[in-house]
Order: structure tokens, then sequence, then C-alpha cells
């Protein structure tokens, strides 16, 4: 049965002024760096939602009943922890989405993005179920015009999270096939221990082996690259 726009069109301005009435003001969500090492990932809060297996900047893969299921994760062979994903609770930004906010108001609450991007949040758990780590790691299924500045959030993060100095960072080499992007070729790794967690921070733009960018008419399309940032912070006594 086809529904009349008039009669059902209402609806999601209304389900908003619902939301509007019954959401509860919140503080600001307690970001990863803030969770003390060691603290139990079923005592994190009501921010965080939605845990899953994470695959290291892949998709989620099982999505858990709660956190306490952390040991239906795999064991990483490389940290000899289990990556838990998860979501912060965007009620907010669906609260605004509903009522057909501005592109901007709706950016502004996103509740996975950092520094205007969007990124993956992960927990690295150990077989207790203790945070020990995390990983911060660009969206790739951010919109393209934004996910150019990918590398925003790695300044910040070096800087105001762990100090701007005493990092380590070599700069890779191309390896074969890989080409600049927009007339950049960035493929550094930097690293840095800072209060008793070992901090990798990866920074990429370039090309990878078939991928390109194509000219349609006169203005610039762009296709497939490789701009990203990848954070992991590990618990230093852990760290392989």
């Amino acid at each position: 049965m086809r529904l009349g726009t008039r009669r059902w069109g209402a609806w999601p301005v209304a389900v908003a002024l619902v939301l509007a009435w019954s959401m509860p003001a919140s503080a600001a969500p307690v970001r990863v760096w803030n969770i003390p090492l060691g603290t139990p990932v079923t005592e994190l809060g009501d921010d965080f939602v939605m845990p899953a297996c994470g695959t290291n900047g892949g998709p989620p893969t099982v999505f858990l009943d709660g956190f306490a299921d952390f040991a239906r994760c795999p064991v990483e062979a490389a940290t000899g922890l289990r990556e838990i994903w998860f979501s912060y609770d965007d009620i907010t930004e669906y609260f605004y989405r509903a009522l057909r906010s501005s592109d901007e108001i709706v950016d502004g609450s996103r509740a996975n993005a950092l520094f205007e991007q969007l990124v993956m949040f992960s927990l690295l758990v150990d077989g207790q179920g203790r945070v020990q780590g995390y990983r911060i790691i660009s969206d790739p299924r951010e919109d393209r015009a934004h996910r150019l500045n990918a590398l925003a959030i790695t300044q910040p993060i070096k800087a105001v999270v762990f100090g701007a100095f005493g990092w380590q960072c070599v700069n890779l080499p191309a390896a074969e096939g890989e080409m600049p992007f927009n007339g950049q070729f960035i493929k550094e790794d930097c690293k840095k221990l800072s209060n008793g967690r070992a901090v990798t921070i990866q920074s990429r733009t370039l090309l990878k082996p078939g991928q390109r960018t194509q000219r349609v008419g006169e203005g610039f399309q762009l296709n497939e690259f490789d701009v990203r940032a990848h954070i992991e912070v590990v618990n230093a006594a852990l760290a392989r």
C-alpha cells in the first residue's frame, strides 16, 4: 500500500521532537586516551555502544551482545590482545538528522568524528577483559572530499595527547607500484613511549598499485587513493 505523503511526511519531525523532549543533556564522551590502562572493558559506561570484533582498520565482524562477550573475538598475533570495535552513542547525531538539520549541524554532532574526520575506534583487551590499549583509524567510508584531509587527526594527537617532542619518525620508501597522490608522497611511521604507553602513528598519502585519479571533462574527479591515519596505543609492558 502506498502511504500518502501528507499523512506520513511529518513523522520524522514528530519523532525528533519526542527525542528532543526525552533526551537528557550529556557531557562530552570519555575519549579512549583517557581510559586508564587496566580498566575492565565491562565498566566503560554508556558512551560506548555496539561492541563488535575489530579488524584493524577493516569493518567490524562479529557483533557482541555486550562488552562482557569480549572473549568471542580472536587474539591478534601481532599484539596478543583482542580488538573490540565500538561506536560512541550517536543519538544526538540522528536526532539532528531526523530534524533535517543543516549539514554543518549534523557534521558537528557526529559521534565518531575526531577533528572533523570520521574515524573508527577500537579497544585492545587482554585475556581478563582489561583495556590495554586502543586504535583510532581514519574511516575509509568518509566522503572522499573529506578523506583527503584524513591526516588532520595526527598532529593534534601527537602534540596535545602525547606531546610534540620525543617522536622517532621514519619515512618509508615507496613499494613497487606506489605513486604520489596530489603531488604528495607520505609514508611515515612515528613511535614514542609516553606514560607507560607505546604509541605508533602511521600517516599515508599515496596511490597504491592499481589506484589512480582520472579527469572527467574539464573537472578533476577523484577515484581511489590511500590517504589515512592509523594510531595504535598499547601498554608498553605488553608491546611486542
